[in-house]
């Protein structure tokens, strides 16, 4: 039995790759993963994407310039007005000291609201917002509707090693939870130490469902991807040979 979850993973690639002679090759994207997430109980795939990731990583001339990490919540974790208060009040355990919000009006009316956690240029940065009202125009229901979106950017040594990791695993949601765990908690201030502060129930209940995540991608966008593995061995694979040789 397959059916959607709740919560999709999308993600996007920068990948380039460089020969002796300078020459610069880049292959962007992988959306599908936004759109063909699917749950299928303990049942693991390595998916036609994963493939072309693999085999572009063990090349030493591939660099994953970025990656795109986007975590949708529908069920009400993620409640905006609680992690901005979180952020003015610095009830947040991070490593990550640089911190932003930005809310945004269309004429009087709030038109979203938007966290960044970590600066622009960095090899990690955290962007929390409303998806809802980015996706949707006012006049649709779904305006008001709940959908908040946790986006990882990760780029240069922090993207080779998720995708180093990435390749080398069978559950990518414990890879992606990992991740959070690692990187940021949102607490309960009771004391100066905020080691000691308790972890927010709301976040541990996000970073659960993040765990849950299970990805295959669906049969009619295989071929998308065979096509760009099919790419790899016409155009860079000749290339690598001779450089080789």
């Amino acid at each position: 039995m397959m059916f959607w979850i709740w919560k999709r993973l999308a993600s996007r690639f920068k990948i380039t790759r460089s020969d002796q002679e300078s020459k610069r090759e880049r292959i962007s994207g992988c959306r599908t993963f936004e759109a063909h997430t699917t749950w299928r109980g303990n049942t693991d795939a390595c998916t036609p994407f994963l493939r072309l990731l693999g085999r572009l990583h063990i090349d030493e001339n591939v660099n994953v310039s970025r990656v795109d990490l986007a975590l949708d919540d529908t069920e009400g974790y993620l409640d905006l007005n609680v992690i901005c208060e979180a952020v003015a009040n610095n009830t947040i355990n991070s490593r990550i000291r640089q911190r932003r919000v930005v809310l945004g009006y269309d004429g009087t009316n709030q038109s979203g609201t938007t966290v960044y956690i970590g600066a622009e240029q960095s090899d990690f940065r955290i962007r929390i917002y409303d998806k809802a009202k980015e996706h949707y125009k006012p006049t649709q229901p779904e305006y008001q509707s709940h959908w908040a979106r946790f986006k990882i950017v990760m780029r240069g040594a922090c993207a080779n090693g998720f995708v180093d990791a990435l390749v080398n695993t069978e559950d990518l949601g414990l890879l992606a939870s990992g991740i959070l765990n690692d990187k940021i908690a949102f607490i309960e201030r009771a004391e100066t130490n905020i080691t000691r502060c308790e972890v927010c129930h709301w976040w541990n209940d996000f970073v659960d469902s993040v765990a849950s995540i299970k990805l295959v991608i669906k049969e009619e966008t295989e071929h998308k991807l065979l096509k760009s593995i099919d790419w790899v061995k016409r155009q860079i694979a000749p290339t690598l040979s001779l450089i080789n040789d």
